[in-house]
């Protein structure tokens, strides 16, 4: 744009065309350094993302499952450490936008480190939370189609661990089949007290929504009362 208007004033300047370039010039000014900043924060994240997921092939993709069976936890923490003080190196004499950033991730880092390996031990174990923030999108969403409810919030906490295990059965092929050997291993006897002890806890929450009911009604019996009677000492 402003290279536009220079261009511009060069064929035929004009007052209005020197207010114009004067105006983007300030209003440009300081973000050329949060633009470095930002492409260097891009460069990285996408070397993090190669430290935790494995670098990607000539497509673009990462084969994930394969890198961590052949890493260790103390490898990689040691590595993104390593990328973590290389990077702050580079960057000392930088923006204040890149050092705040660098802190930042530093900090999150030494915070969080303890435990944030652990996958790369146990395989089996998630790199991240992903899918299991995408399962409770599914679960609402189910939950939306079938009761035409938009709020979805009392539904998983009353049901959440039960719907989590639907949802994943779901995604089975033979359903039938595994619903029938759950049905035949069932223990009617802990099935029964289970039963027993939602009721009861169904029950508990109808006396507190009950109660928060006749609380409110109180209240405004009170201030009625209240009101009243002042008008009548008046």
């Amino acid at each position: 744009m402003k290279t536009i208007v220079q261009d511009l004033r060069a064929h035929a300047d004009h007052e209005a065309l020197h207010q114009l370039e004067k105006g983007i010039t300030n209003s440009l000014t300081g973000l050329d350094s949060t633009y470095e900043a930002l492409k260097h924060g891009q460069t990285l994240l996408s070397k993090v993302a190669d430290t935790l997921y494995g670098t990607k092939d000539e497509k673009g993709n990462r084969d994930t499952a394969t890198y961590k069976r052949q890493s260790t936890s103390v490898q990689v923490e040691q590595e993104l450490r390593q990328l973590i003080e290389s990077t702050h190196q580079a960057h000392k004499t930088h923006s204040s936008e890149m050092r705040g950033y660098l802190k930042h991730f530093g900090d999150t880092f030494d915070r969080w480190k303890t435990y944030l390996f652990t996958c790369y031990d146990y395989p089996e174990i998630p790199n991240d939370n992903n899918r299991l923030e995408l399962s409770h999108s599914q679960m609402k969403k189910q939950h939306r189609r079938i009761t035409g409810q938009s709020s979805t919030s009392k539904f998983l906490k009353n049901w959440g661990e039960q719907a989590a295990f639907a949802l994943e059965l779901s995604y089975e092929t033979n359903v039938p089949e595994i619903l029938t050997d759950i049905l035949r291993q069932t223990n009617y006897e802990v099935l029964k007290k289970e039963k027993q002890r939602q009721q009861q806890k169904s029950k508990r929450r109808g006396i507190t929504i009950t109660s928060k009911k006749r609380l409110t009604k109180s209240l405004q019996q009170i201030k009625e009362s209240w009101l009243k009677n002042s008008f009548d000492n008046s």
